[in-house]
Protein backbone atom coordinates (compact mmCIF):
# COMPACT_ATOMS: atom_id res chain seq x y z
CA UNK A 1 0.00 0.00 0.00
CA UNK A 2 2.70 2.47 0.76
CA UNK A 3 4.57 2.08 -3.02
CA UNK A 4 0.73 2.67 -4.38
CA UNK A 5 0.72 6.13 -2.40
CA UNK A 6 4.40 6.78 -3.31
CA UNK A 7 5.99 6.19 0.37
CA UNK A 8 8.89 3.65 0.91
CA UNK A 9 8.37 1.66 3.69
CA UNK A 10 10.41 3.81 6.13
CA UNK A 11 8.36 6.64 5.10
CA UNK A 12 5.26 4.99 5.75
CA UNK A 13 6.62 3.85 9.15
CA UNK A 14 7.65 7.41 9.97
CA UNK A 15 3.95 8.56 9.31
CA UNK A 16 2.34 5.65 11.40
CA UNK A 17 5.12 6.34 14.61
CA UNK A 18 4.21 10.02 14.07
CA UNK A 19 0.21 9.21 14.00
CA UNK A 20 0.64 6.79 17.13
CA UNK A 21 2.71 9.09 19.14
CA UNK A 22 -0.12 12.05 17.90
CA UNK A 23 -2.76 9.16 19.11
CA UNK A 24 -0.66 8.49 22.02
CA UNK A 25 -0.87 12.68 22.90
CA UNK A 26 -4.52 12.48 22.51
CA UNK A 27 -5.30 9.70 24.87
CA UNK A 28 -2.73 10.90 26.94
CA UNK A 29 -4.72 14.69 27.06
CA UNK A 30 -8.28 12.90 26.88
CA UNK A 31 -7.17 10.43 30.43
CA UNK A 32 -5.96 13.70 32.00
CA UNK A 33 -8.84 15.73 31.49
CA UNK A 34 -11.06 13.48 32.74
CA UNK A 35 -8.99 12.95 35.90
CA UNK A 36 -8.95 16.64 36.37
CA UNK A 37 -12.78 16.71 36.14
CA UNK A 38 -13.44 13.60 37.77
CA UNK A 39 -11.31 15.55 40.71
CA UNK A 40 -13.28 18.23 40.37
CA UNK A 41 -16.60 16.14 40.46
CA UNK A 42 -15.70 14.30 43.60
CA UNK A 43 -14.31 17.92 45.44
CA UNK A 44 -17.46 19.31 44.79
CA UNK A 45 -19.37 15.82 46.14
CA UNK A 46 -17.78 16.20 49.15
CA UNK A 47 -18.26 19.81 49.62
CA UNK A 48 -22.04 18.86 48.73
CA UNK A 49 -21.85 16.24 51.47
CA UNK A 50 -19.94 18.30 53.95
CA UNK A 51 -23.15 21.13 53.50
CA UNK A 52 -25.83 18.30 53.91
CA UNK A 53 -24.08 17.34 57.00
CA UNK A 54 -23.95 20.75 58.39
CA UNK A 55 -27.32 21.44 57.36
CA UNK A 56 -28.14 18.46 59.33
CA UNK A 57 -26.69 19.24 62.41
CA UNK A 58 -28.22 22.82 62.40
CA UNK A 59 -31.96 20.51 61.70
CA UNK A 60 -30.90 18.53 64.74
CA UNK A 61 -30.43 21.59 67.07
CA UNK A 62 -33.28 23.00 65.79
CA UNK A 63 -35.24 20.19 66.57
CA UNK A 64 -33.97 19.64 69.83
CA UNK A 65 -34.46 23.54 71.00
CA UNK A 66 -38.13 23.32 69.64
CA UNK A 67 -38.44 20.33 72.02
CA UNK A 68 -36.92 22.13 75.14
CA UNK A 69 -39.74 24.91 73.96
CA UNK A 70 -42.18 22.50 73.64
CA UNK A 71 -41.84 20.64 76.52
CA UNK A 72 -41.48 24.15 79.15
CA UNK A 73 -44.73 25.37 76.79
CA UNK A 74 -46.48 22.56 78.45
CA UNK A 75 -45.00 23.17 81.99
CA UNK A 76 -45.99 25.70 81.80
CA UNK A 77 -49.54 25.20 80.53
CA UNK A 78 -50.06 22.66 83.37
CA UNK A 79 -48.86 25.37 85.99
CA UNK A 80 -51.77 27.80 84.70
CA UNK A 81 -54.64 25.29 84.16
CA UNK A 82 -53.28 23.95 88.27
CA UNK A 83 -53.46 28.36 89.04
CA UNK A 84 -56.96 28.12 87.30
CA UNK A 85 -58.45 25.21 89.24
CA UNK A 86 -57.12 26.68 92.52
CA UNK A 87 -58.86 29.96 91.70
CA UNK A 88 -62.42 28.32 90.76
CA UNK A 89 -61.92 26.51 94.23
CA UNK A 90 -61.66 30.29 95.45
CA UNK A 91 -64.32 31.48 93.79
CA UNK A 92 -66.58 28.90 94.96
CA UNK A 93 -65.18 28.85 98.37
CA UNK A 94 -66.08 32.77 98.00
CA UNK A 95 -69.31 32.24 96.67
CA UNK A 96 -70.26 29.95 99.57
CA UNK A 97 -69.33 32.65 102.18
CA UNK A 98 -71.18 35.55 100.84
CA UNK A 99 -73.99 33.00 100.71
CA UNK A 100 -73.61 32.21 104.61
CA UNK A 101 -72.81 35.97 105.22
CA UNK A 102 -76.60 36.58 103.59
CA UNK A 103 -78.25 34.21 105.25
CA UNK A 104 -76.33 35.19 108.68
CA UNK A 105 -77.30 38.81 107.90
CA UNK A 106 -81.33 37.81 107.69
CA UNK A 107 -80.98 35.52 110.98
CA UNK A 108 -79.56 38.59 112.44
CA UNK A 109 -82.20 41.13 110.98
CA UNK A 110 -85.15 38.80 112.08
CA UNK A 111 -83.91 38.27 115.72
CA UNK A 112 -83.47 41.85 116.33
CA UNK A 113 -86.72 42.60 114.55
CA UNK A 114 -88.36 39.56 117.52
CA UNK A 115 -86.56 41.54 120.06
CA UNK A 116 -87.52 44.89 119.34
CA UNK A 117 -91.18 43.76 118.92
CA UNK A 118 -91.56 43.01 115.13
CA UNK A 119 -91.08 44.26 112.06
CA UNK A 120 -88.61 46.99 111.80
Amino acid sequence: MPAEIGLTAGQAGGIVGVAVVALLVVIGYLLNSNRKDRSQALAAIEAAEKRADDAEKRADIAEEKTAKAEQRLDEEREKRRSVEDQLSQVLIEIRQLKSRITHMESELSRMASASNGGPS
